[in-house]
């Protein structure tokens, strides 16, 4: 071993950095070889070398030192001083690099479990400040995780065809009722905005749903802890992009229907337009929505110039307008016959006044609440009929409300065997879609039944997608 050693020594002895190299390390150097030779004595030698010749290159390698080669002499000798001092020096580096990265870790864990506790405590003290809105947010939370387990909202037994009450309906001498209904659908909500495809692409969406959603339990966690009636996920306000789509139907509304539609265009379409703006030769009409916030926000920031206009007109709330679904957005946040808070993007908008239109022009005295869980989407849509009948003197009704529950009604109310693309398709954001609604006194089964004539069909603004 000590020849193999000075014959190793000679040939780093004409390096001026391996001769630094060994003066510097050279006690290191004893203390691991008798070590090494002590615990390698019932080894094989050849066995021995190869394994030490790995770790020699693996340590030339990390340490970023070239491997010095003579042309009349061979490779070092794995079992050199050297290449152990090489080994010996790599392994102190790796045991305080790995010392370090430990004390990193145990002070990052401490930091952690000092600043646990005064976020909690910080927590609880926001919520027992704001408790009647914190009670609120969590009884609106049992109620939507009871809705998604027990509602069947989606689900009715199957309905006659209403095609079999109407053989005359073109007849001017038979007992059909007509009523004019304007279907407005709500602008995007911050729910659709979260969960839905919308205007983008598939890529960009499966992209930033993560980080999308992460966005929104943000914001819901500090709209509880500020106490306010308001949710990114419940009874979902519009959201940015549904706040642009409301300003163009406002912006289309604003045109003059002399203008805007041509001698070729159909007169019913132009006089759909003047009803919209409450022009002063059009025939009375009213206006109604979803208790949903963001149906009543698309009502209000649509319609705000024909509000702005006529000061004693308001929205008239109706809960039988409410969304057609389990999830926890079609779920009124705001208490009964209580007036709407707009949310904190309406809030900061500048073009609207909310807070003025919800405070003297939305009627809430017909809002009692959320729909019953033991309740269907059928139901609701067959009150409405008979409210805007009943209940409605206006011939015209425009109604604020939601993609799932007019694509329900067109495929209820439509006769079994059309094939209109209501039935199929959703109304478009801020879509506008007109129609007649028949209803006639059923002798037999001693009920009204309803009817949408499908030739009545317009699409006034947007369209189906």
């Amino acid at each position: 071993m000590q020849a193999s050693s000075s014959s190793a020594v000679g040939l780093v002895l004409r390096s001026s950095k391996v001769q630094n190299t060994y003066n510097d390390n050279i006690t290191i150097i004893r203390k691991f070889v008798h070590k090494h030779n002590s615990q390698q004595t019932s080894v094989n030698r050849s066995q021995q070398s190869t394994v030490i010749n790995h770790q020699s290159i693996e340590i030339n390698k990390q340490i970023n030192e070239p491997t010095y080669q003579f042309s009349t002499s061979p490779q070092l000798d794995p079992n050199s001083s050297v290449c152990l001092s090489r080994l010996a020096s790599s392994r102190l580096l790796s045991t305080g690099s790995h010392r370090h990265n430990n004390q990193t870790m145990t002070s990052i864990s401490q930091i952690a479990k000092h600043l646990l506790r005064p976020f909690i405590l910080t927590v609880i003290c926001f919520l027992i400040f704001n408790f009647s809105a914190a009670l609120h947010k969590l009884k609106l939370t049992i109620q939507g995780i009871a809705y998604l387990i027990f509602c069947k909202d989606k689900s009715w037994p199957k309905q006659s065809d209403p095609k079999i009450f109407f053989q005359n309906i073109k007849d001017q001498n038979s007992n059909v009722v007509k009523k004019t209904i304007i279907f407005v659908r709500h602008g995007e909500s911050t729910w659709n905005d979260t969960f839905n495809k919308g205007h983008r692409s598939l890529g960009i969406f499966v992209l930033g749903f993560l980080p999308g959603l992460i966005k929104a339990c943000i914001y819901e966690f500090y709209l509880v802890l500020a106490g306010k009636i308001d949710s990114w996920f419940y009874d979902s306000p519009l959201s940015l992009l549904g706040l642009e789509q409301v300003q163009s139907l406002a912006s289309f509304m604003k045109q003059s229907p002399n203008r805007l539609f041509t001698k070729n265009r159909d007169p019913a379409e132009k006089l759909i337009l003047e009803i919209l703006r409450k022009d002063p030769s059009a025939p009375d009409s009213i206006l109604v929505s979803s208790s949903l916030r963001r149906a009543i926000s698309t009502m209000a920031a649509s319609f705000q110039d024909r509000l702005l206009k006529n000061p004693n007109e308001s929205i008239v709330v109706l809960p039988c307008l409410q969304e057609i679904s389990r999830n926890p957005d079609t779920l009124s946040i705001t208490p009964p016959k209580t007036n709407v808070t707009p949310s904190w993007i309406e809030a900061a908008y500048p073009d609207v006044d909310f807070k003025a239109i919800f405070a003297t022009q939305v009627d809430m005295n017909l809002h009692f609440g959320n729909k019953p869980i033991d309740t269907n989407g059928y139901k609701r849509m067959k009150e409405f009929c008979t409210f805007a009948f009943n209940s409605i003197d206006e011939e015209f009704i425009i109604v604020g409300g939601h993609s799932i529950w007019f694509r329900s009604f067109f495929k209820e109310f439509l006769p079994r065997d059309s094939n209109h693309v209501s039935k199929k398709k959703k109304v478009v954001n801020c879509g506008a879609v007109s129609f007649s609604l028949c209803k006639i006194y059923d002798d037999n089964g001693g009920t009204d039944r309803f009817m949408v004539d499908e030739d009545s069909i317009r699409v006034v603004y947007g369209g189906f997608q």
